[in-house]
């Protein structure tokens, strides 16, 4: 299947090639360098911007500031909840968090450090049940 879409230069839906490059990052106070995605034009060589990259490449960009930070990443987040059988929205009222907190974590929103810690406690059996009883009556 071939990467298609609107080229603004173009004015018109063409196919895209899909190069790597680095970048040098910095959230908050923390500095990185990371790879990120960009598409170019098969026809013109112009810039494209197909949706799917900018989601990958927030992922690439907040997903390495956690890492650097000793924050859980989306893909661990998405672990855990996958472990405990519960949807995003299940895990966030889990949490007792806002029903879409979850989803967004996943996604790249960067969660505090008591938010991740009370993630971690809910990867662990021990305080999953206590979590779970202490929610018995809700």
């Amino acid at each position: 299947m071939a990467n298609i879409t609107v080229c603004m230069y173009c004015d018109d839906e063409e196919e895209y090639v899909i190069k790597e490059e680095p970048q040098h990052i910095k959230i908050r106070d923390i500095e990185f360098d990371t790879m990120f995605k960009y598409a170019y034009c098969k026809k013109c060589g112009g810039d494209m911007y197909p949706s799917e990259l900018g989601l990958y490449n927030d992922l690439q960009m907040f997903d390495g500031y956690r890492e650097r930070a000793g924050l859980l990443t989306s893909k661990q987040i998405k672990d855990i909840r996958k472990k405990r059988g519960m949807s995003q929205m299940e895990f966030s009222q889990f949490l007792r968090l806002g029903d879409k907190t979850i989803a967004r974590y996943e996604t790249g929103t960067i969660q505090e450090k008591s938010i991740d810690l009370l993630m971690r406690l809910a990867s662990n059996d021990e305080t999953f049940k206590i979590i779970q009883k202490l929610n018995k009556n809700r």
